[in-house]
């Protein structure tokens, strides 16, 4: 979707194309959290990679609500449409 928006010059496109990278970043981490969790050990507790997963996964909720957010102020309220007969 961010390259077929980019492609038309849609504003929300690089925001798109931001939250897909790092949505990639994020499930590469939480495929490591599997490996990771029993290695790093804090305090008698596994600390893994979650912690991260979580953060990355909230950061790409907030990229896709910017981009919905930025791309509802492009479409025409019911008020400024003019009327059609």
């Amino acid at each position: 979707v961010g390259v077929v928006l980019h492609r038309r010059g849609h504003p929300a496109a690089k925001i798109l194309l931001t939250a897909a990278c790092l949505f990639a970043v994020s499930m590469a981490m939480r495929s490591a959290d599997i490996v990771a969790c029993e290695a790093t050990r804090v305090a008698g507790h596994a600390a893994g990679l979650h912690a991260l997963w979580h953060l990355l996964n909230a950061a790409v909720l907030y990229l896709l609500l910017t981009a919905a957010i930025r791309a509802m102020s492009l479409v025409p309220r019911c008020q400024d449409r003019p009327d059609t007969p």
